[in-house]
């Protein structure tokens, strides 16, 4: 842990713990790698005779007909 925390948790007071927070943030930004989840590509096709179809994390077919 970097001494910008060990400052922050020795702050005596809520003004300077708020002036060390942002220290934190910013090495946080600086420092720590983020992972990105979530972004993806996918195609789910149907025909149009088929109603109520929806794709939520896979097919979901409750609720799915095919109309005539």
């Amino acid at each position: 842990m970097p001494s910008v925390v060990d400052d922050f948790r020795a702050s005596a007071t809520l003004e300077e713990a708020q002036d060390k927070y942002d220290e934190v943030l910013e090495w946080y930004w600086e420092y720590i790698p983020v992972v990105r989840i979530g972004d993806f590509k996918r195609v789910a096709t149907t025909q149009e005779y088929i109603d109520n179809f929806r794709y939520q994390d896979g097919f979901v077919f409750w609720g799915v007909s095919k109309n005539d």
